[in-house]
């Protein structure tokens, strides 16, 4: 069972939590009780806190975030090789 002192201490946004056993009802409640996190970039909803077991995660389980990808504009890219072919 979580901590709720400890998990409101925590800072972060978005927590997974990743078992070997199935989650207790108690565990459940109180990561469904944590709300949702609010992803500006991607105008959507995640779970501040989920739980997946091993099991899951090796039959391909989605992990619900924000891509890790596309939220920056990406500098342009000049090669070496390119800057000495003038």
């Amino acid at each position: 069972m979580f901590h709720q002192n400890k998990i409101h201490k925590i800072k972060y946004k978005r927590k997974l939590l990743i078992t070997l056993e199935n989650p207790s009802r108690d565990m459940t409640t109180e990561a469904a009780s944590t709300g949702f996190y609010h992803s500006p970039d991607w105008n959507k909803d995640f779970p501040r806190i989920q739980i997946l077991t091993i099991e899951e995660l090796l039959h391909n389980a989605e992990v619900k975030m924000p891509p890790q990808f596309g939220t920056f504009k990406h500098s342009e890219y000049n090669s070496p090789m390119q800057n000495s072919i003038s």
